[in-house]
């Protein structure tokens, strides 16, 4: 259900399972539209703020985003009177989005352009733009879209719905933050901050976290400087969850195939090992959030993993680390057996957080 946002008049448009739309005037009982293009469930729908221009945008689960032109007939006969207007609304273009649409919302409109912003089952945010005309929408084409690093995904049931927030700053048209907060499957909000209209790029700005099952362990992230401002969570999933603890924002470090059992941290607070039911020990460059190592070689879940203890041994790379003389990781597993790994120097692990290349197989 969505009400247009016009306080002069009073109109609704309701998305039903089968498809059809209908928009009710609640100001004229017989003024009923019905559109019956989709044919799936109509999940979110909008109006532009254009009142020269006026366009209707739906999206649903067949996995297009239709646009509509609204064409005012008036009836001669009580064209003085009050009511005598109604609207008449013809679908102009269909953009195929290739995935379920659950959340949809209009971030820009003008006499010319249109900047939609769609979110759904692939659990990816996207902005298209397209060029608008009196008779018809034209080039829609994708402009922005979510990292991969920091989309939430299809695996994990993808996003479940999409709205747009506007925030004045010091109340300065000029001087807004547009932000997409996004909902996701596993109850979470990321807030995403759209940094150009023009030429948009979107980036996460924090996620907060709706829900986290049992806590199986956790670890507090050290910091040289200063006081922890960290802490890594298992929470009977695959993805272990960094916290910010000044505002508990959250991100996911996604790698593991099944339940993580264990966590923890380097002394030094740069590295963090994990393991877990998937048999495997995972290494993880905290501050670009990526998996740098892996280690593999138990029959059964690793249900314990700790990481040496003296700060200057993570320094050790090349042969010395190979043999021992560096950082080591201790690995406790369901097999009945303890396995020690020997890891690579800091410099190594450094330059495979910063670079494309695959984890180090320990």
């Amino acid at each position: 259900i969505n009400w247009k946002q016009d306080s002069t008049q009073l109109v609704i448009a309701i998305g039903r399972e089968d498809g059809t739309i209908v928009v009710h005037d609640l100001r004229k009982e017989d003024n009923v539209i019905v559109m019956r293009d989709h044919v799936s469930a109509v999940t979110c729908m909008e109006w532009t703020e254009s009142n020269e221009q006026p366009v209707f945008v739906s999206a649903g689960r067949d996995a297009v985003l239709n646009t509509w032109k609204i064409t005012k007939i008036v009836n001669k006969k009580k064209k003085k009177q009050e009511g005598g207007a109604k609207y008449a609304y013809q679908r102009i273009h269909t953009l195929p989005i290739y995935e379920q649409v659950e959340g949809m919302a209009i971030v820009n409109s003008d006499e010319s352009s249109l900047l939609v912003a769609t979110a759904g089952s692939k659990g990816m945010v996207r902005l298209w733009k397209a060029t608008v005309s009196s008779t018809s929408v034209s080039g829609f084409e994708s402009v922005a879209q979510q990292s991969i690093s920091e989309a939430f995904g299809s695996d994990r049931g993808g996003y479940m719905g999409l709205s747009y927030n506007r925030h004045l700053l010091h109340h300065d048209e000029d001087k807004s933050q547009d932000q997409l907060i996004v909902p996701d499957a596993e109850h979470n909000l990321s807030f995403l901050h759209i940094s150009n209209k023009e030429k948009p790029l979107l980036t996460l700005d924090r996620t907060i976290v709706g829900h986290n099952d049992e806590i199986l362990d956790l670890v507090v992230i050290p910091n040289a400087d200063s006081a922890p401002t960290k802490i890594a969570v298992a929470t009977n999933s695959a993805q272990v969850r960094l916290f910010e603890l000044g505002t508990f924002s959250c991100n996911a470090l996604d790698g593991h195939s099944a339940t993580v059992l264990c966590v923890d941290v380097s002394p030094c607070g740069r590295y963090l090992a994990t393991s877990g039911k998937d048999k495997t020990m995972r290494l993880w460059h905290i501050e670009s959030e990526r998996c740098v190592a892996i280690a593999t070689g138990h029959t059964e879940a690793v249900g314990a993993a700790a990481l040496s203890r003296k700060v200057g041994r993570y320094e050790v790379g090349g042969k010395a680390a190979t043999n021992g003389g560096g950082s080591f990781a201790v690995t406790a597993s369901k097999d009945r057996t303890l396995k020690r790994w020997n890891l690579p120097g800091a410099t190594d692990l450094n330059v495979c957080a910063a670079s494309e290349q695959s984890e180090i197989a320990l």
